[in-house]
């Protein structure tokens, strides 16, 4: 095999490098694989080049996606397990190639917990039972009920479309409140089909969303959604 691993490297990336040539001698599942796997886990972690946080994720989440990431980091290393091919040393180092799926880890995490947000935001406790009700399950076509949910913040939003449109992300006033709560409505449209559409990161509209736009979403729920339900 060829040796991928320059001169101009630090010690960590040496040590790795060459621990990763060694893993790849043995099968999977092997006692001498897994003991290097372990040997190159704990240099990666002394390193100080794992990436510590990404966007709001919390230390909780933050831990569920660094166990994912090994996982994959191990499952992926040597030969392709779970990935579309094996890590290649040609294409960058171990520690970016790491640092990447961790970060798609904790966007994967942060975009599930803004679903759970986004579906907590309007739940509105029945005085008569003390039940939580979701209006989002239960939400009805426009057609069929003038007075559904989605007609009422429709609405809301077509007569406070101005000043909706007014908050925006800096240097981005297509990228604004009216915009994104209408794209986030059912059927909503996903923060990864936005990004892509806006040119900017996923992370970067959730946080704008969360932090500019649902608390537009949920002072109008204050306000108008008791007597609804």
């Amino acid at each position: 095999m060829a040796n991928h691993w320059n001169n101009n490297l630090d010690d960590f990336d040496c040590q790795i490098g060459k621990l990763i040539q060694e893993a790849r001698r043995y099968p999977k599942g092997s006692l001498e694989r897994n003991k290097r796997l372990n040997q190159i886990v704990s240099l990666m972690q002394k390193s100080g080049k794992i990436m510590k946080s990404y966007g709001n994720i919390n230390f909780h989440d933050y831990q569920e996606a660094l166990q994912k990431s090994w996982k994959y980091f191990c499952g992926n290393l040597c030969e392709a397990t779970t990935a579309k091919e094996a890590y290649n040393p040609d294409k960058g180092s171990v520690f970016t190639w790491f640092n990447s799926y961790l970060k798609f880890a904790i966007i994967e995490i942060l975009e599930n917990n803004k679903q759970e947000y986004d579906n907590r935001i309007f739940q509105i406790i029945s005085p008569e039972t003390g039940e939580i009700i979701y209006p989002w399950e239960n939400l009805a076509a426009p057609s069929e009920n003038p007075h559904s949910l989605l007609k009422e913040i429709k609405e809301w939003l077509e007569e406070n479309r101005e000043r909706l449109s007014q908050i925006h992300l800096n240097k981005h006033p297509n990228i604004n409140c009216y915009v994104l709560i209408l794209r986030r409505l059912p059927p909503e449209k996903a923060w990864k089909t936005l990004a892509n559409e806006f040119g900017v990161s996923i992370s970067t509209l959730s946080s704008f969303y969360q932090r500019k736009c649902l608390p537009k979403l949920q002072d109008f729920g204050k306000s108008h959604f008791a007597e609804i339900f």
